[in-house]
């Protein structure tokens, strides 16, 4: 039957709401199965390139039909459901360690298992930030996940990465396990220019205007390439106040 199916769509690029819903059933056929993009690809024998697939596959997951495991990797979500899963009453915190991929593990002292956060449930917390969780353990499954209902203190408050400039703003994207970019507006580049790095201040984390935090370039480090911008950005991303760079750097 499965082969039938995917005779209609073999060698063919199909249209998002197409290939989203040929996705869906092929997560459908295989519950148990893990599946990264290259992968649904194959299955499907279909024309579309991997990042249209990884397109439907994020909203899959957004709308609950899939889980993210990280790693680029998926599986159907076989839970009870959003609605039952938040309303559980299980309520711990814990220190975020962020994946390159956007998900999260909580660590939380006292609990075995690490808690799975999937990215659609991070709720603006980085890595290194102690967090607020509500967790559940889904139907058929032994390991946790929850969401994020609270972040209870910032790791850092300010972060690294490398300036781009557009016609009416800009954008920080972020450097290691900060899988999120910080939008700036052009009066608050601090001189910075394209391609710079930079140091940023998170002023507005959440916003109706953006789908990103806002910022402000506090600090610019140059072009990347050099030791000592290196240094000072290694520095930041592990803590150090970004207004001492230099006296770290002599001692």
């Amino acid at each position: 039957m499965s082969k039938k199916g995917n005779s209609k769509i073999k060698g063919q690029k199909l249209s998002s709401g197409q290939l989203q819903k040929e996705v869906l059933k092929l997560f459908r056929r295989q519950p148990k199965k893990v599946l990264n993009p290259r992968q649904v690809i194959k299955k499907l024998k279909v024309a579309n390139n991997k990042d249209s697939v990884q397109h439907v596959i994020t909203k899959l997951v957004e709308a609950n039909e899939l889980r993210d495991l990280g790693d680029y990797r998926y599986q159907l979500n076989r839970s009870a459901g959003p609605a039952a899963q938040r309303d559980s009453n299980n309520v711990a915190e814990g220190r975020v360690d962020m994946t390159r991929t956007g998900a999260a593990y909580i660590i939380v002292d006292g609990q075995e298992d690490d808690i799975f956060i999937a990215p659609r449930n991070i709720n603006t917390a980085l890595h290194g930030d102690t967090v607020k969780i509500r967790f559940w353990t889904p139907r058929g499954r032994r390991k946790p996940e929850g969401e994020v209902i609270e972040v209870v203190k910032r790791a850092a408050e300010s972060f690294v990465g490398t300036l781009n400039i557009f016609a009416r703003f800009a954008l920080v994207a972020l450097d290691g396990k900060l899988p999120m970019d910080i939008m700036i507006d052009l009066g608050k580049l601090n001189g910075a220019q394209e391609g710079d790095l930079v140091v940023v201040k998170i002023i507005e984390w959440s916003s109706g205007r953006y789908n990103h935090p806002v910022g402000e370039v506090t600090t610019v480090l140059g072009k990347p390439g050099t030791s000592e911008i290196e240094m000072q950005a290694i520095l930041i991303n592990n803590g150090f106040d970004p207004a001492f760079p230099e006296e770290v750097l002599r001692e």
